[in-house]
């Protein structure tokens, strides 16, 4: 091994030299190409591969792993003297369920939803792949019938994935609710202040308090009835997605030609790299080969004299 070394010495010194030479070449390009990349980002355009087909960019990814979590978040502990049946808990649910027919599986919950005193907020179709659709569906149910649907729902597929949480917002609800009280019994004192006000600025200033209190007094009402309304009905956000399918082994989009092409333009590409590359180093042999001789006459000159 040592021999072989020292034989062919200068051929590993001038392949050292030329991969030295072809990283800074091709360093130089992808340099080059990335800022390109980034000015056509920043105007907005998408990048082109070698067939002239534009890149989008890519959609938020699939879930890969199939998971079921299941997570039950309390904010608040309330009135520990607020009895159980009087706590007011939103809850939700979200749900990815693989079927064979997405579009026919969302009427049919849709129906299911009717018969149980529930409604569907939200339903969207759309296409999948393989010329399959999807499904999401925002669905409202009756808190006591919560359970039940759910276990309905799981009964469509395979259940990919699962999470469902509740929300306490006891303290939340009778604080706004002793909150209104105040309001409208400070809206009766004020009240009889303007039946009393014995001149017009009098009248108009107690008159703008009125309104005042009556504006937040509307608003939490208003707090309320959201509240009240997410209480009674929980939320199950359902995504109903094809069952995975085998691949057909034929592509009807393949083509024996239009195959061909592509790799006469890879060997193309593949050429013009080289011939790239080539004009480099003749174009920079001003610098590399004055440097290469020095080296060369320096590493000769060393030899002689250890000899």
């Amino acid at each position: 091994m040592k021999e072989f070394l020292k034989k062919h010495r200068m051929l590993l010194i001038l392949v050292a030299a030329l991969a030295v030479l072809w990283l800074w070449y091709s360093g130089g390009v992808t340099m080059n190409k990335l800022g390109t990349m980034t000015q056509n980002s920043m105007r907005g355009e998408y990048a082109s591969d070698d067939y002239g087909l534009a890149m989008a960019p890519s959609a938020a990814p699939m879930m890969e792993k199939d998971a079921i979590a299941r997570n039950t978040a309390e904010e608040s502990a309330g009135d520990p003297d607020i009895a159980p049946a009087d706590r007011k808990l939103i809850t939700t649910a979200n749900y990815t369920i693989e079927v064979e027919k997405p579009e026919e599986t969302a009427e049919e919950a849709r129906v299911y939803l009717a018969s149980i005193g529930g409604f569907l907020d939200n339903m969207e179709v759309s296409e999948y792949s393989n010329n399959n659709k999807q499904a999401y569906l925002t669905m409202r149910v009756p808190a006591d019938k919560f359970e039940e649907a759910t276990k309905h729902l799981k009964e469509y597929g395979y259940v990919k994935s699962e999470n469902v949480g509740s929300r306490d917002v006891t303290s939340q609800y009778y604080d706004n609710d002793e909150h209104i009280k105040n309001l409208e019994a400070r809206e009766a004192k004020v009240r009889e202040f303007f039946n009393k006000a014995k001149d017009v600025e009098e009248t108009l200033s107690v008159y703008r308090e009125l309104a005042s209190l009556r504006e937040q007094i509307e608003s939490l009402k208003g707090t309320q009835k959201n509240l009240d309304r997410q209480v009674d009905y929980s939320s199950i956000y359902l995504t109903l997605l094809p069952d995975v399918e085998i691949n057909p082994i034929s592509d009807d989009e393949w083509n024996l030609w239009r195959s061909f092409k592509k790799q006469v333009n890879s060997l193309v590409t593949n050429l013009q790299g080289l011939a790239d590359f080539a004009i480099f180093l003749l174009v920079k042999a001003v610098i590399w080969l004055p440097v290469g001789l020095i080296i060369y006459f320096i590493w000769k000159k060393f030899r002689k004299s250890k000899k």
